[in-house]
């Protein structure tokens, strides 16, 4: 006579051992990547464009490209 359903007692330790092994590695690698994502949109988010005057700067002192000093844009 063919066995209806299944039972808990079908499984293998090993089984179990490994997908809960899986579950926590889904679970960590799944937080951790929403940490970083969150890291970054806050340091994005925290970064200012400040406009800031070259009164009194030697230009020479600069490191700029060469075509600047050319006259080139």
């Amino acid at each position: 006579m063919l066995k209806r359903g299944w039972s808990w007692d079908d499984f293998e330790p090993v089984w179990w051992r490994n997908v809960l092994g899986y579950a926590i590695y889904v679970v960590v690698h799944d937080a951790w990547d929403l940490v970083y994502a969150w890291l970054r949109v806050t340091e994005r988010r925290s970064r200012k464009i400040v406009d800031r005057a070259f009164d009194g700067v030697d230009l020479g002192s600069l490191d700029l490209r060469e075509s600047w000093r050319l006259g080139t844009n």
